[in-house]
């Protein structure tokens, strides 16, 4: 619609608040490493009337977008913005960085090309669930591969590590998790 009235539209935290990053890829492995007690099962989305959303899943989708990214040989952060950049009707992306350094990086990415199409399917296929008939794949409420307002990778880090994961253990971790390398 945005398209045909000739307005542009923001694809606003094209990085999923930093989740699609390898230092949210960083939180995703340490967070389900962990014992149940560092990263819940469920969260408490910040938008969406306050939704509690499948935790975990969420986590275990960053690693499958990392997986993915990585077979076609890009990291997650460029899968994500080629993905975003190339949807039809977008004509921005918003991105947040902490530093210099990550916006050197981002800048630095090839975003020009549209993603092969076999890795684009797989994203679709991601956040789609079969049809009733099975003859296809339909997109519903329960089937976002990501939720706004879910905490960022920093904030559930320091959160496990307040909670008592034990940062000596797997210190490098935590350090790359929280973007320190």
């Amino acid at each position: 619609v945005a398209m045909l009235r000739g307005a542009g539209v923001l694809a606003q935290s094209a990085l999923c608040q930093g989740w699609l990053t390898d230092a949210g890829v960083a939180a995703a492995r340490l967070l389900l490493s962990a014992p149940a007690r560092f990263a819940p099962a469920r969260v408490r989305c910040h938008a969406h009337g306050g939704r509690v959303v499948a935790f975990r899943e969420l986590l275990r989708r960053v690693l499958a977008m990392h997986a993915l990214a990585r077979d076609h040989h890009m990291t997650i952060s460029e899968l994500a913005l080629r993905f975003v950049v190339h949807s039809p009707g977008a004509t921005s992306a918003l991105v947040q960085v902490r530093s210099a350094t990550q916006l050197a990086e981002l800048v630095a990415r090839d975003v020009s090309a549209p993603l092969p199409l076999a890795c684009h399917a797989a994203l679709v296929a991601m956040a789609a669930a079969p049809s009733d008939d099975g003859a296809g794949l339909v997109h519903g409420e329960g089937a976002r591969v990501w939720h706004w307002g879910v905490p960022t990778p920093r904030r559930c880090v320091e959160a496990a590590v307040r909670r008592g994961v034990h940062a000596h253990s797997c210190g490098a971790l935590v350090a790359h998790a929280l973007g320190g390398g």
